[in-house]
C-alpha cells in the first residue's frame, strides 16, 4: 500500500497508511502536560496521582469511520503504566495502550454513530511513576471501498516499533515480542508468542472495522518450534459494555517447523436484535497458545479485511 500523510501536530512528514485525508484536530494541554520542542507533548507521571488529560476534538460525519494514528514513547521507574484513551462520547469508550522506553506507533479505530463534535482524551491512572510523550497523531477517515484492504497496522512487524504496539495480551501467562528471523520469504521481524508452563499465552489486537452483512478475514503466518495448536479468532465483542449474543469466529490450526499461511473467514450478522454489540462495527484479532514448557510460535504477515 502506498504510505505518505501529512502530521497533524508537528512539523514534519511521517510514513503511515493513506485512508480519506487528514481531520483537522484541536488538542489541548492539561497540566502537567506540555508541549516539547519540535512537536508533540510529554508529562510526568506522578506516583498514584491523575495524570491529567491530553483532549482532543474532532468533527466526525455520521456512519463514517475514522482511524487515529499516532507515536508515544511511554517509560515506568517501577513499571510501565499504561496510557489510557478515552472516547468521550455517550458509551464512553476506553482503550489501554503499552509502551516502552522506545518510540512506537499505535493507532485506534472510531466509528461516528451521529454527526458532531468527538473528544478524546489520553490520560493515565493512579499508579506507578513515569514519564510518557505522545507526537504526530493523525486522524484520517476510512473510505468504504478501503475496508477491502489491509486494515491491522504493522503487521509485518517491520515499522520499527519495539514492541507490538497495536495488541496487548490477555489475562493468562506467556509473552509477546517482537524478534529478528532469517527464514522467512519478507522482512527480517516476527511476532515471538511464548506460553508459561503453566498458563496459556493470549494476545488481542486492536478493535478494526468490521461491517454487518460483509465477510471478515484474517490472513497470517505462522511456524512453532514444534507441532503446536495455535488458536486464532475474530471477536466482535463491544469495546464498551457487552450485549445479547457474543459474535466471534475461532479456529485452532496446527502449526509445524515451517513456515505456512492460514485464513480464517466469517460472515457478519446484520441482526443487531441478536447481536447488539455488533452496532459499533469493530471487531478484534486473537491469537491463543496452550500452556507449553518449551515451545513457542513465530507469527508475521498478519492481514485484516472486511468486504
Amino acid at each position: 500500500m502506498d504510505r505518505f500523510l501529512l502530521v497533524i501536530f508537528g512539523f514534519s512528514l511521517i510514513a503511515g497508511p493513506v485512508f480519506g485525508g487528514n481531520i483537522p484536530v484541536a488538542l489541548t494541554a492539561e497540566k502537567p502536560w506540555r508541549t516539547v520542542e519540535g512537536g508533540g507533548y510529554s508529562v510526568p507521571i506522578p506516583a498514584n496521582e491523575w495524570s491529567g488529560f491530553l483532549i482532543g476534538k474532532a468533527r466526525m460525519q455520521a456512519g463514517t469511520v475514522y482511524r487515529l494514528d499516532w507515536e508515544s514513547r511511554i517509560s515506568g521507574k517501577a513499571a510501565t503504566p499504561d496510557m489510557l484513551l478515552f472516547y468521550r462520547d455517550p458509551g464512553e469508550r476506553r482503550e489501554l495502550h503499552s509502551g516502552n522506553g522506545s518510540w512506537n506507533s499505535q493507532s485506534s479505530y472510531y466509528f461516528a454513530d451521529r454527526t458532531g463534535e468527538l473528544e478524546f482524551r489520553f490520560y493515565f491512572n493512579p499508579g506507578p511513576a513515569g514519564e510518557a510523550a505522545i507526537r504526530n497523531l493523525t486522524i484520517q477517515e476510512v473510505r468504504p471501498e478501503q475496508l477491502s484492504e489491509n486494515l491491522l497496522p504493522d503487521g509485518d512487524w517491520e515499522s520499527g516499533n519495539t514492541m507490538p504496539g497495536n495488541w496487548r495480551p490477555m489475562t493468562g501467562g506467556g509473552k509477546a515480542e517482537i524478534v529478528t528471523v532469517t527464514d522467512f520469504f519478507a522482512g527480517s521481524k516476527a511476532l515471538m508468542l511464548t506460553p508459561s508452563p503453566q498458563q496459556r499465552a493470549n494476545l488481542f489486537s486492536l478493535y478494526m472495522p468490521m461491517m454487518p452483512g460483509g465477510t471478515a478475514t484474517m490472513t497470517f503466518w505462522a511456524k512453532g518450534s514444534g507441532d503446536l495448536p495455535l488458536s486464532a479468532a475474530i471477536d466482535g465483542i463491544s469495546p464498551r459494555t457487552h450485549h445479547g449474543k457474543h459474535f466471534y469466529k475461532t479456529e485452532t490450526f496446527k502449526v509445524t517447523a515451517d513456515w505456512k499461511e492460514f485464513t480464517l473467514t466469517t460472515a457478519i450478522p446484520d441482526d443487531f436484535d441478536a447481536w447488539p454489540d455488533l452496532k459499533e462495527r469493530l471487531a478484534k484479532l486473537r491469537f491463543t497458545l496452550p500452556p507449553d514448557g518449551e515451545g513457542c510460535v513465530w507469527i508475521d504477515n498478519v492481514s485484516f479485511t472486511c468486504n
